[in-house]
Order: C-alpha cells, then structure tokens, then sequence
C-alpha cells in the first residue's frame, strides 16, 4: 500500500527522450509523507489514550489503521490529483493556486472527518467494551490524522510543487531539467469520464441498478435475523495450532459447563431474618428467595442451563455458627473471647460461640461478629463448612466489616459447545436475576428499605439537508447490505463484527461526503451532468485512492492461516469495500432525483432544467428497535439495531 499510493500519485510522462524526466512530476515523497501522517495519527491517538490508562483492546490495533488509511489516503488523492488539474490555472502565483484548491476540497475534508468523529463518539456511548473503546479511539485517530494533513502534509505538498515548478528530480534535487505541464486528466480520469460516467448514468442502467439494489436489499432485510451471534474460540487461532486441537477435545469430551455468578448488590441488611430468607434456599426459606428459583431452575436444565443449585453461603454460614459436633467449627477462646480456630487442639481451651439463635437464624446483633472469621478459615477435618475456599471472594466486606458491600451465588451451567448455547444459557441466567429481583423488591418495599440489584456478571452534516438526508440514506443501505452479507458468507456477530460494521459507517461517510458536495458545487446545466461531473473529478480519486489501497492489503489477508482473519477481516473488508463502491450509483442517483438544480448553476446559466425521470422515495420511520444485551462471564454484550428499507418507484 506504501508504494501503490507513492506510484499512483505522480503523473508519469517521458519529456525530450529523458527517463529521468520522470521524478519530476513523481510523487513518491509525498505519499510517503502522506502515509506517515496516517500512521502517526494512529499512534498518537494510542498514546494519548494510553497516558490517561483508557484500556486498548486488539480490536483497535487490527482494525484502526484500516479505517484511518482508508480517510486519510482519500483525502490525500483527493488533494493532489485536484490540484494537478489546475492546468489553466498554472500562470497564477503558487500561493493562490494552493488557496483556490484548500477552498474547493478542503471544506468537504473538514465536513466528513467532523462527521466521522462525531459519529464515532456516539458509537462511544454503547454499552459494548469492544465498541465503546474502538470508537474513541478512531474519532481521536481521525481527527489528528485531518489535522497533520492541513499541517504537515500541506506543508510537503507546497515543497514538493516548488521542487517540481523548477524542475528539479524528485530523488536528487541537485539535478533540474527542463519543466513541462502534463495532462491534467490520469488515466482513471479519462476511464471513468468517458467510459464508466456516461454508460453508468443512462436512463435504463440507472433503473436497472436501482432494481438490483432494491433486491438486494429485500434480501439483506430477509436474512438479517437468521444471522447467528457469538465467535467460536476455534477461529482465533491459527489452522496448524496445537489449541484448535485442544479446543476440539473439549467440545467432545469436557461434561462440565461454564460457572455463572449471580451477584447481589445495594443496601441489604443481611443481620434480619426476614431478609435472609429473601436470599437462603435451606429449609424455612421463601420459595421465591434468590436461592430457592435458582435451585428450581437447576431441576429443568434442558430449559434453564443450570445444572446445579447455588453455592449459598449464607447457609453455610449459619451452619458454621450452629455448636454441633464434638469439635464445633465455631469456638471462642475462654481466656480472651477471640475466635479460636476448629484446629487448635485442647478442649479446655476453647468454647463454643456465644451467639443466640432466633427462628433458626444468628442474632441480629452477633451476624457479622464471625463472619470474617468464616470468610478466612480454611476447611479442615475438624471443620468442613468452613468458608475460605468456597466463599473467600464472594463477599465484599466494609472496611470495618460490619456490612456486605455485595455477594455472589456461584452455579453451574449445563455443558455448552457452540455460541448460541452461551446465548441461551445467559438469557435464562438474566431471567433468573430479573424475576428474583423483581420478587426481592417488592418484600423489601414492604418493609420499607431500598431497592437492590441483581445481574449476572448519527450524524451531523454541513451540507444542505437535502445532501444530508441523502448520505444518511446511503450510509444506512450499505450498512444493511453488509448485515446481509453477512448471513451469505457465513459471518456471525459478535464484537469483531460490530467493531466492523461502526468502522464501516466512518468511512462510507468518507466515500459519500466528497461525491455529493462535488455534485453540490457543480456548475454542470443538467443532474446528470452534474452526477456525471462528480463521478469524473472526485469519484476516479476515491476509486484510486481508498478501493485500490484497500484492495492490495485485503487480498493478503485470504492467505492468512487463521480463520479469524480469513473470515471477519477478508471477507468482511473485502464486503465493505465493494458496497463502499458500488454506493457511488446509488447516492447519484439519489442526489440527481432529490437535487433540482445547484445554486452555482442557477447563478451562471439561468434555465430551466431539462425535464428527467425522477426518483420518489418513501420512508417509514422505524420503531425502536429491539435490543438484545448478552452479558457473560468476559462482560462482552451486543446491541445490533436493524434499519428499514426504502422502497424506489420511477
């Protein structure tokens, strides 16, 4: 990718039989300069976050410099090939040619990376870690990466125009030869001015497109719902790795599942009894108790995934403090009254606990005497309830440990081998927390106490809001078309997936924005010349400049040996990257239907616009759309949201 953008920059023409005539119009410094200001802007914004502890994630190592190329390298193709085009242009003094050009691409450079770090910052409002992280980043990432470029970049640029303007070699500036104006139009110009524009906008290659986007569309929108969530642990290592062996061994043999917390938190006052039978699940507690709904879970776990009633340690507790057995687990030094350990030999010595029991339950007043004491003590063959082992780090004790900052229930899951297994057994989980929640609440209302909780462990343009509206809409029809994409290529969501449909949406505005203010601009009498021009001037520079950079390092990922890379990172990239330019079609179209005529061309020519088929369009305003939050173990969650189609008719 360094050298595709180095070569393709430059415009390469023999002058007077001389090869070296050829490093003066090159411009291999610059996209080098260009290059290093996306990647320092990456960096940076790792830095900068990194001072300030925010947690990075591999995510954003894999996926920032893509997105961030992507921007950066359009703005630099943009930049350059409109200012080779100022041929006319050439007898006035450079600083005006540079200022003439800052003002015609600079504007729509400012309006699409404010667009994108705004939208990135919204995306770091979700409740996803992944997303949460990897947008924060890329908005820092992206405007760093505008601001090096009006900066550095430009700053290089002007040099390198003077180097050329004296004719000296782009690689030895000691040596200057004859100066001469190339062409302003490239060879991708010339292809997409007079091949691809005018065949693209025909009036029944146009309906066509529509037609077959409209399928695809319907498409997307059908199998949306069928695409499976979560990330087989398999894909993350390499083919030939001795752990995709291991992993395939424990989804044939391992008959254990995978523990689940149930954490309980707030203001709870354990030392009442009515309370404790809201938590206990031994005998005399309530039937709806926290307990007692995960131990009826356990008894259906084809249906709930639970497989065993919860380690509660209230119960053992208040068994630990009851003075049975020859050696109670419980005593208390007679001397002194401290706790004297199960382990201490010499009955004379020690005496059991002093505490009074009321309905079967420890004073009030004598709850949290030994608790610590029961939290520290290992078990032993004098005392097998103690709890160290099984509850050292399941409660959270003030630091004077006379209350419960919180406390978990520790259960079982059923054996699960595939993501939608994981899925199900922590919807049934959240079922659980909610209903005994739910139930907890209204007996402590009854007694008057306060709530606790149970839980397991767009856009904003400069533009016109015609122009608005219509990046709006294609944005959201690319998105939809890679969801349905997706499902063909056998993509599950999950966070990688995520990370990469908001990555998507930063740079589909980056595709979008500079189309659409070019045709905005355009002076051109008719829509379609209009269309025709921005796909011309400003769609050939982001062809060459984001798709074919793209493409080069997407390619080198189908050889990868790990199926994380071939699947979420080839296939998806290489899906984005397709739908990013096959858009093009689709928001000319849009723009050349919704678009009367630009304010430029009705000061210069003053007519009526030839009358052409237009493009109606209506939109249903989506309900809230549900949203799914699937919290595990690791504390990664989803939230997909769906779009709504548009429906086209000519």
């Amino acid at each position: 990718m360094f050298f595709y953008v180095a070569f393709a920059l430059g415009q390469y023409q023999v002058s007077g039989n001389k090869l070296c005539s050829l490093f003066i119009n090159s411009k291999f410094i610059v996209g080098i300069v260009g290059i290093l200001s996306v990647t320092l802007s990456v960096t940076s914004s790792i830095g900068l976050f990194a001072l300030y502890d925010m947690p990075a994630s591999l995510l954003i190592f894999e996926v920032q410099p893509f997105l961030v190329l992507a921007v950066g390298v359009d703005n630099i193709f943009i930049f350059v090939q409109s200012y080779q085009r100022l041929v006319d242009q050439i007898d006035r003094p450079l600083s005006e040619r540079v200022a003439l050009i800052t003002s015609e691409v600079m504007p729509s450079m400012l309006l699409s990376s404010l667009s994108e770090c705004l939208c990135f910052l919204i995306g770091a409002l979700s409740d996803m870690p992944a997303v949460q992280a990897f947008s924060l980043y890329a908005s820092m990432a992206i405007f760093l990466n505008f601001f090096l470029q009006m900066t550095l970049f430009l700053s290089v640029f002007v040099w390198d125009i003077r180097r050329q303007e004296e004719g000296r070699l782009e690689l030895c500036c000691c040596i200057r030869m004859r100066f001469e104006v190339q062409s302003p139009e490239s060879y991708m110009y010339k292809l997409v001015k007079k091949y691809y524009a005018p065949n693209l906008l025909r009036k029944f290659v146009r309906s066509a497109v529509i037609l077959v986007f409209a399928l695809w569309l319907t498409s997307s929108v059908m199998v949306v719902n069928r695409i499976k969530a979560g990330l087989d642990q398999k894909m993350a290592v390499p083919e030939d790795s001795y752990m995709l062996t291991h992993f395939i061994n424990m989804d044939r043999f391992l008959s254990v599942g995978p523990v689940v917390y149930f954490v309980l938190r707030g203001s709870f006052d354990y030392t009442q009894v009515k309370q404790q039978k809201l938590i206990c699940s031994s005998v005399g507690c309530s039937p709806q108790s926290l307990g007692s709904q995960i131990a009826t879970a356990a008894k259906f776990p084809e249906r709930s995934f639970i497989s065993h009633p919860p380690m509660n340690w209230i119960d053992d507790y208040v068994d630990w403090l009851r003075p049975l057995g020859s050696t109670p687990c419980c005593r208390q030094f007679i001397s002194n009254d401290s706790f004297c350990s199960p382990n201490v030999k010499g009955d004379n010595l020690c005496t059991p606990c002093d505490v009074p029991f009321i309905d079967g339950r420890p004073h009030p007043n004598n709850f949290y005497v030994f608790l610590p004491n029961f939290l520290s003590e290992n078990p032993s063959k004098s005392c097998v309830s103690a709890g160290h082992a099984a509850y050292g780090s399941a409660v959270r004790l003030t630091n004077d440990s006379t209350q419960v900052i919180a406390s978990h229930y520790m259960t079982y899951h059923t054996v699960l081998k595939t993501s939608e297994d994981y899925i199900k057994a922590m919807e049934s989980a959240i079922l659980i927390a909610q209903n005994a929640t739910r139930h907890i609440n209204e007996e402590l209302k009854k007694l008057s106490q306060p709530e606790i909780e149970i839980s397991p462990t767009a856009l904003l343009l400069g533009m016109d809001p015609w122009s608005a509206f219509i990046i709006v809409i294609v944005i959201g029809l690319i998105l939809m078309n890679v969801v349905g994409l997706m499902y063909w290529w056998s993509i599950d969501f999950n966070a990688i997936s995520v990370v990469n449909l908001v990555m998507s949406v930063g740079i589909s505005v980056e595709f979008c924005a500079h189309i659409v203010r070019a045709f905005t601009i355009s002076v051109e009498r008719t829509r379609v010349e209009r269309a025709s021009e921005a796909l011309s001037k400003v769609g050939c520079s982001v062809l060459s400049g984001i798709t074919f950079t793209k493409l080069g390092g997407i390619v080198v990922l189908a050889f990868a040996h790990s199926q994380i890379f071939n699947v979420y990172y080839f296939r998806m990239f290489l899906g984005i990257v397709f739908l990013w330019t096959t858009g093009q079609s689709r928001r000319l179209y849009l723009k050349a239907a919704a678009n009367r005529s630009s304010q430029a061309g009705q000061e210069k020519h003053q007519f009526i616009e030839e009358t052409t088929p237009s493009l109606y369009y209506e939109y249903t305003s989506p309900q809230p759309p549900p949203k799914t939050i699937i919290t595990s173990q690791t504390g990664i969650s989803t939230d997909l949201n769906c779009a709504i189609p548009l429906f086209f008719d000519f």
